[in-house]
């Protein structure tokens, strides 16, 4: 892992199924409160005992992405295809969304779902104007 510091999580950014860093084992966010999020097992734990579970090469083999033949992008396959690649700007560790490819369109119907999207993207919260 490298020296970067690693910022506090927010209510505003954890959905249910992420997993996070808790006594320095993953877990998974079964709930989620103002100042607590619950695990299975373990109840609601503050969410300032939380850590971000950085992006490695070793945790996207596992979750599944495949590496391409440059050696320098992670291609995730299912119904479609979404590649990150490892900046090479700044600090070691940060990775970008380099493309996402799909056969026909991912549909959504309800503003939650645009919320999530929009969210995910660009860590901003959709809000009036």
């Amino acid at each position: 892992m490298s020296d970067k510091i690693i910022r506090a999580i927010t209510p505003a950014e954890v959905r249910y199924g992420n997993k996070l860093l808790y006594k320095n084992k993953i877990v998974p966010v079964i709930g989620i409160h103002e100042t607590t999020l619950r695990v299975k097992g373990l109840g609601d734990i503050s969410i300032l005992d939380f850590k971000p579970i950085p992006i490695t090469k070793g945790l996207l083999k596992r979750y599944g992405f495949s590496i391409d033949k440059k050696g320098n992008e992670y291609i995730y396959y299912y119904d479609c295809e979404f590649t990150l690649r490892e900046s090479l700007v700044g600090s070691p560790g940060y990775w970008y969304i380099y493309q996402v490819r799909m056969d026909g369109f991912k549909y959504i119907q309800y503003f939650h779902e645009l919320q999530n999207v929009f969210f995910s993207l660009t860590g901003i919260e959709l809000s009036t104007k």
